[in-house]
This record gives structure tokens, sequence and C-alpha cells, in this order.
């Protein structure tokens, strides 16, 4: 690693099995930490499996980690060549880290709050667990460029900028989200078990949904069979585009434009699949 140790002020303390710094201003490269850190070990020589055997303790107050200067700890992000500025107060080790009170802003406005956060298996995101508790946050899909599959990354990229919050808990493409997203193109509130596997295309998904007036042609990429749609229920599935889609829904639709005519009022019971459904129908639309 090129990496270099620019500057460290702190008032320090060194012990036989931990190393602290109060009043820290540590710059690494052009990353730049305040305002504590604390590292535990059994043995010095433990610096060099830093990611399982270094215990970090950190009160993080406007610091910015840029990732070419931690590559050498976690190759993964190598070739990111990115940059956040984070707040938050951790501790841990790198393989399961907790951060309580974090405060994450992330390319061109992604601002993400959160009260609680933990990763179980760092530095390896696409391996890693996480357990996200969402205070009001907002994400920019074009930041999430990278860090998507293309195919993915051409329908989430039509949300713009997302305001949300709520719990997400699992792995990148194996997560449940029980949150609410105010996108773009409406608003919608889930406890939905989402598996996108290679694409969003084939995606698995299970749980409650709520939208108001979401519009979900415009999310798709094709408005010639269903435009916005309001509803509320449960849908299990496999595959979002009408093409693809198939699965077994029970919902509540107080509205919802449908091949040239906007119906109200419908309840549905059944299974669908390509163009097709199979189950109860009730329209009560005056």
């Amino acid at each position: 690693s090129q990496t270099q140790l620019r500057e460290i002020t702190a008032a320090m303390t060194y012990g036989p099995h931990f190393w602290e710094f109060k009043e820290l201003s540590l710059r690494v490269g052009r990353s730049q930490i305040k305002d504590y850190l604390r590292f535990e070990f059994r043995v010095f020589s433990n610096f060099t499996d830093y990611n399982d055997s270094m215990k970090t303790i950190a009160r993080l107050r406007g610091s910015r980690v840029f990732t070419d200067d931690i590559a050498k700890f976690a190759p993964a992000l190598a070739t990111l060549h990115e940059s956040v500025a984070i707040s938050g107060d951790a501790s841990g080790y790198v393989r399961d880290f907790k951060v309580n009170n974090l405060d994450v802003r992330y390319g061109r406005g992604t601002h993400i709050v959160a009260r609680r956060a933990h990763a179980d298996g760092l530095p390896n995101y696409r391996e890693s667990f996480i357990d996200l508790r969402l205070l009001p946050s907002v994400v920019v899909t074009g930041d999430l460029e990278k860090w998507l599959p293309a195919a993915a990354n051409k329908i989430v990229q039509r949300l713009g900028t997302v305001k949300l919050q709520g719990q997400v808990l699992g792995f990148y493409n194996d997560f449940v989200a029980n949150a609410s997203f105010d996108t773009a193109l409406g608003f919608v509130a889930t406890d939905v078990n989402l598996k996108t596997k290679t694409d969003l295309t084939h995606a698995e998904y299970e749980g409650m949904v709520r939208s108001n007036g979401f519009q979900l042609g415009k999310f798709l990429g094709d408005e010639s069979v269903v435009r916005d749609v309001t509803l509320n229920g449960r849908v299990a599935g496999v595959g979002f585009l009408p093409v693809f889609a198939q699965g077994r829904a029970k919902l509540s639709v107080p509205a919802i434009w449908l091949r040239g005519h906007r119906y109200r009022n419908i309840a549905l019971d059944g299974d669908f699949r390509p163009l097709h459904f199979n189950g109860h129908l009730s329209v009560n639309d005056p």
C-alpha cells in the first residue's frame, strides 16, 4: 500500500494490552479520523491480523475515510476509489462491528442516520450480515451504482432520491426491509424479504406491502399495462416484470390505473402468473 501516515496528534496512553488515543487527529493518506480511538489486543503482534484479532473502540466525530487508504485491511474495497464522511460510536472487531448513533454522508447526497448498525463478516461486504436501524435518512440512487448489479441498477435508478426509515436486516442480496420509502415515483412501506439473486427481474419476495400512488409502470419500465397503484396487503412471488412475475397475492387495491382505465375498490386473493390471475376478485367501482 502507498498509504502514508501524515499526522497524528493525541493524548496517548500505552499499556500491555491496549493503545489509547484521546483528543485524536489522525491523517492517513487522505483520510482523517477524530476524536477517540482505542485498540485492545492480547499481544501487540495482533496488529498483523487486524480484522480478526484487534478490538477497536472509536468515537468518531467529523471523520472522513477513503477506501484507497484502508485497502490493505479491506482488499474488497480497493477498486471503489470512494470516500465517506462518518460520525458514530463504534466497537468490535472488523469481522463483527457495531456502531451506535451512526451518521454517514456519501456521494452526491446520500445521508444515512442510524440508531444502531451491526455488521458481521466485514470487510467482504458481499458476505456481510447487516442489522441497520435507520432513523430518517436519504439515499440518492445514483450513489448506489457501484454497489449493485447492472440489471438491478437499471430499475433502482428510477426511484431517484429516496427518503427512508426503518430496519434492514440481512445480506446485500437477501434481506428483510421493514421500512418506509418515499421515492420519486411515490410512497411504499414494506415488511418484505427480498432475495435479488442475479437481478431484480427474477427476484424472490414475500411479505407485506403498502403503497400510495406508486408509479409502478415507470418503475418497471413499461406503462402499457399498469401505471400507478395504491394497495395494501400480502404478496409472495418471483419476478417484478409482468412477463416474468408469478406468485400469490392477497391485496386491497383502493386505486389502480390498468390498461387505460382507472379502477377503484378492488380486493383480490389468488395466484398470478404472466398476464394471468386465478383466484377471487371483487370490484366495487362506482
